[in-house]
């Protein structure tokens, strides 16, 4: 039924009426939305262009940026867009390029170099599920090794190792002299040991067994090979070996000695494409990097150091190895030597998690408690689950007695890993000063 006149339009207004009146609110709703200043001349735009363009060949990518915007502001379009994001993403500016080539994208989904960048952006920015569908749209765009190098890192810090080993590897083959992605894929293999093996516990089998799935593996102490075409017939014979081995991934329970295989199958993997990276260049930083975090990995932190300076000194502008030098110094507890790296690390990446943890790890040793709180709050909005950093910043919460907020963090925490005997004793410090003793005494017999 139709509702009354009445109820919804005066009676004498006409449709032609109402038409009239809208056409009018469209004229000046336009009028009053056109800028009151003149659009720049052709000449004037060339010129912000140009000058956007020199920023950029100097590598002042800031001024450049601000350059784009002013002419992506005047005459908006994917271009221009892109062209602003990429500045920034050349300045490290994550977030402003991951603003622009949003933009970018919106307009124009098909560009490739704007899908590509805008998931770098958001995999720099810790935003791994985010960056995942800009990046495979990328790879659909143009099947090129480079974007199958970040879809692999990705999956990878999603925790979806086959399929990072997957694309990694595809760009390995098609790329073989290629030390980055050679890097990754070792990295990969490795992460994805220590995760297998963790998965034994407590049924990891005892130092006779594991001897024994070593021999039925055919894993041998050789020395290191320095012949392409044995090392790669090796990678091959392991790759297969995985290939074996990995379908007990399938199953809900499997077997500890399964576990076990694959992940030394891993190892083997791990050691020899290192090997075969630092046969390539052994003097590329991504070699010294390696070498360091296997120093580093064996408590030699003065021997990680020196690899560590050294692949600073061959990519000064590398991400992670101002991190990784002053991981080494916080390890060795020379804090004063870890925080200017660390500071280092993030002047290049703001939101990398760990680098902020360690942070706010040393602040709150030195009882800088709000320094503390600042980074450690920083780390866990960069990574959600990042349980000890929760950890940390309930405890520098409830020092600066904000015990509500001490509280949420340190149940985040104990939800993550209900084990961790120190994160129950911690809570238990907060209900007590909030009067809750009840739940102190629950948490202190956990």
């Amino acid at each position: 039924m139709r509702p009354a006149a009445a109820t919804t339009y005066p009676s004498q207004v006409r449709v032609s009426d109402l038409c009239w009146h809208l056409v009018v609110f469209f004229v000046l709703a336009t009028s009053l939305a056109k800028p009151s200043f003149s659009q720049p001349s052709q000449p004037q735009f060339d010129a912000i262009l140009k000058r956007a363009q020199e920023a950029q060949l100097q590598n002042d990518f800031e001024r450049a940026a601000q350059e784009y915007r002013e002419a992506s502001r005047l005459k908006p379009s994917a271009e221009l867009y892109e062209k602003l994001g990429l500045a920034c993403f050349l300045g490290n500016s994550y977030p402003e390029a991951i603003e622009a080539l949003t933009q970018s994208v919106r307009l124009d989904p098909g560009r490739w170099s704007s899908q590509l960048y805008l998931g770098i952006s958001l995999y720099k920015t810790n935003r791994f599920q985010q960056a995942l569908p800009h990046i495979e749209r990328a790879l659909d765009l143009n099947p090129r090794d480079e974007t199958r190098y970040w879809l692999g890192c990705t999956h990878h810090a999603l925790g979806n190792y086959d399929q990072a080993i997957r694309y990694l590897r595809t760009a390995s083959n098609t790329d073989p002299k290629n030390v980055d992605i050679q890097y990754a894929l070792t990295e990969t293999y490795l992460d994805f040991s220590t995760v297998l093996a963790k998965r034994l516990d407590p049924h990891a089998p005892d130092e006779a067994h594991r001897r024994a799935l070593d021999r039925q593996l055919a894993i041998e102490a050789s020395a290191p090979s320095q012949d392409f075409g044995s090392l790669d017939q090796e990678l091959r014979r392991w790759e297969q070996a995985e290939e074996r081995h990995k379908r007990i991934l399938k199953s809900p329970e499997p077997e500890s000695e399964s576990l076990y295989l694959l992940s030394r199958i891993y190892v083997q993997l791990a050691q020899l494409t290192a090997q075969r990276m630092w046969i390539l260049d052994p003097n590329s930083y991504r070699s010294h990097q390696l070498l360091g975090e296997a120093y580093e990995a064996k408590e030699n932190c003065e021997r990680a150091l020196v690899e560590y300076r050294e692949a600073l000194r061959l990519s000064p502008q590398a991400p992670g190895l101002h991190y990784s030098i002053g991981h080494a110094y916080w390890q060795m507890k020379r804090f004063q030597e870890a925080i200017p790296e660390m500071e280092k690390e993030l002047a290049l990446n703001p939101h990398h998690p760990s680098a902020n943890y360690v942070l706010g790890h040393i602040y709150l040793y030195q009882r800088q408690v709000e320094k503390a709180a600042h980074y450690l709050q920083v780390a866990v909005e960069a990574e959600p689950s990042f349980a000890e950093a929760r950890k940390q910043l309930g405890k520098a919460l409830s020092l600066l007695e904000e015990n509500q907020k001490a509280l949420e963090q340190l149940e985040l925490a104990a939800a993550a890993d209900p084990e961790d005997d120190s994160v129950h004793y911690l809570l238990a410090g907060v209900y007590k000063k909030m009067g809750l003793q009840d739940k102190a005494q629950q948490e202190l017999a956990v």
